[in-house]
């Protein structure tokens, strides 16, 4: 379990956050993403008071100095499946030496997307695995899945399905995930560096082993879990910005994430 704490150098962990942003925004711009021809779908399910994850603690101050204020202490867990955040999760979290999230460059995480709906085939239960056979059924009729996409997979862990207005839904006990041979097509023909799903894992919960998550970090591939409003996404054509909490050494942190949908061309005036 790991956890953060915000307190007096609050100051310093802002300034991360906007060097953070102003980093993503370069990594944007020198794709040739432009937000105004983009729709911007929000996937992120946050944490917030009333969820075991999260807690704000106040201490006290001395009264005597004017203008104190309490001293806010903001405390929270970012163990995938035992928190209700969307979290990015680096190779380290299962591989021993593995990458953690301050390896990886922010622009391996400005990436094409791809989406695959497989909610009706996993049908809630805890025992479905999307596996590689399926995958390649699916490209038969959807076309290859492009190389070096991220691929998003929903798989009915967001119930309410409306992303982070869900968020006060409680991520499933039983949950479907996806097959180690799934995650080896992925990787090793498709060259996919992100997966990602709604819910807590990328294997199914009745799996102990972990065998994909394994397999997806020995590639050096990190999973993003707990995503919301996948259902809101076409199949092709976005590009996924993942922008973890930057923690040095971290093998996993809550994340934004969201989507840039190109926006349709207005039909022309006749």
């Amino acid at each position: 379990m790991g956890y953060i704490v915000m307190g007096k150098k609050w100051k310093r962990a802002v300034g991360v956050l906007l060097a953070l942003g102003m980093v993503v925004s370069i990594a944007l711009v020198c794709r040739g993403i432009e937000t105004e021809n983009s729709d911007v779908v929000d996937l992120t399910r946050p944490l917030g008071p009333g969820r075991a994850s999260f807690t704000v603690e106040e201490t006290t101050v001395d009264g005597e100095t004017p203008g104190s204020i309490p001293d806010r202490r903001i405390v929270f867990a970012y163990e995938p499946g035992l928190t209700e955040t969307t979290a990015l999760v680096s190779p380290r979290r299962w591989v021993e030496g593995g990458a953690t999230l301050d390896d990886f460059p922010t622009s391996s995480l400005v990436v094409p997307v791809s989406v695959i709906d497989a909610t009706d085939l996993a049908g809630g239960g805890g025992g479905f695995a999307l596996d590689a056979g399926t995958l390649m059924r699916y490209e038969t009729f959807a076309g290859e899945i492009p190389e070096g996409a991220a691929v998003l997979v929903a798989l009915g862990g967001d119930p309410a399905g409306a992303g982070p207005e869900s968020a006060e839904v409680s991520p499933p006990l039983e949950y479907p995930g996806l097959s180690p041979d799934a995650v080896t097509f992925l990787v090793e023909k498709r060259h996919v560096s992100i997966i990602g799903v709604d819910t807590p894992g990328i294997d199914p919960s009745e799996r102990v082993e972990n065998e994909a998550a394994m397999m997806l970090a020995k590639s050096g591939g990190c999973a993003l879990v707990n995503l919301g409003g996948l259902d809101t996404l076409p199949p092709r054509g976005g590009v996924l910005v993942v922008a973890p909490l930057a923690m040095d050494g971290a093998d996993a942190a809550p994340a934004r994430a969201f989507v840039l949908v190109p926006k349709a061309a207005p039909a022309p005036v006749e």
